[in-house]
């Protein structure tokens, strides 16, 4: 064998749940683009805690592009911004395409003004409920971090966004206490 040693790696590369955390955190305070999450989909403790394979990234980069779906939460997220309060390509706008077209099966008639996207088959309800899953769990995290309080308060909030975000199973236990 030929000895050797993996150089130049931060903290970050060797700590997935850190590495996770921290991109969590900027994605909260930023615009919440796609690819982000994206991105923060693919560490492996994120998808484990929300039963996602590493196969199924593909299929949810799919749906969000064919979805329209680019940035901001919903009109008053990209308001926030500084951008016009436009619904279209937002996660509100592209979630409601993708649940309506698992509802429905016919994509040429508008449903409450939105157009179904129906390339969400029945077995792939699963992926689609833990994306929604994820969603929704960012956006009430985006409201709540939002706030302001005290020290103590601050602790308690990021230790509930770090659990209901990471798996805490044998892989990542060392590093969700050290987060904790």
């Amino acid at each position: 064998p030929i000895p050797y040693r993996i150089s130049d790696r931060g903290p970050r590369a060797a700590a997935e749940v850190v590495d996770a955390f921290e991109r969590l955190l900027d994605l909260l305070g930023g615009r919440m683009r796609a690819p982000e999450i994206l991105d923060l989909l693919g560490i492996a403790a994120v998808r484990d805690r929300f039963g996602l394979a590493a196969s199924d990234l593909e299929t949810l980069r799919e749906w969000i592009t064919e979805a329209g779906i680019r940035w901001g939460v919903d009109a008053a997220h990209r308001r926030e911004c500084g951008q016009p309060e436009l619904h279209e390509n937002t996660w509100r706008f592209g979630l409601d395409r993708l649940l309506l077209g698992f509802a429905l099966d016919d994509e040429t008639a508008l449903f409450g003004g939105s157009l179904p996207y129906v390339h969400v088959e029945g077995s792939s309800g699963k992926v689609l409920g833990a994306l929604v899953e994820l969603l929704e769990l960012l956006f009430r995290a985006r409201e709540r971090l939002a706030r302001s309080r005290s020290a103590a308060d601050w602790c308690t909030e990021l230790r509930e966004l770090l659990a209901a975000t990471i798996a805490d199973d044998a892989s990542t236990a060392d590093q969700v206490q050290e987060l904790a």
